[in-house]
């Protein structure tokens, strides 16, 4: 999404707010445009790809964060599990410790069922890619 003039100067500023999870209307303020402004840029394809583009990457640093933190939040979980005071706390860090271990196992095969797909999709068939693609 290139700049182009006056017209194009208040895009990052829309592209932060909305980000931020304000509305369209509050961003277009932030903008310094209108919300009609505001609605046309929605509506062109290299804005949306750019506003994706931000939230993925915003996402992508948001997970990284939560990764970062999952030794902390395990440690934690197994001080609940093995010393807490109450048995309901002891019952549901245990409970949580199986529910997470369950749903990272599934994730890595998942992950890697679907690495081994793609794999064989890129690999030529007969002198030929896979028509999956």
């Amino acid at each position: 999404m290139a700049t182009h003039g006056p017209s194009r100067q208040g895009d990052s500023l829309l592209l932060t707010g909305l980000l931020e999870g304000q509305t369209v209307a509050d961003a277009a303020r932030a903008a310094r445009m209108s919300v009609k402004t505001a609605r046309r840029r929605l509506a062109e394809p290299a804005f949306r790809q750019a506003l994706q583009q931000a939230r993925q990457e915003a996402l992508a640093a948001a997970v990284t964060r939560l990764t970062a933190a999952t030794a902390t939040a395990s440690a934690g979980l197994e001080r609940l599990a093995a010393g807490a005071g109450q048995e309901s706390v002891q019952l549901a860090a245990c409970r949580s410790i199986l529910e997470l271990a369950l749903r990272g196992v599934e994730l890595l095969d998942i992950t890697e069922r679907l690495s081994a797909l793609e794999a064989r999709v890129a690999t030529p068939q007969n002198g030929r890619t896979s028509v999956l693609r």
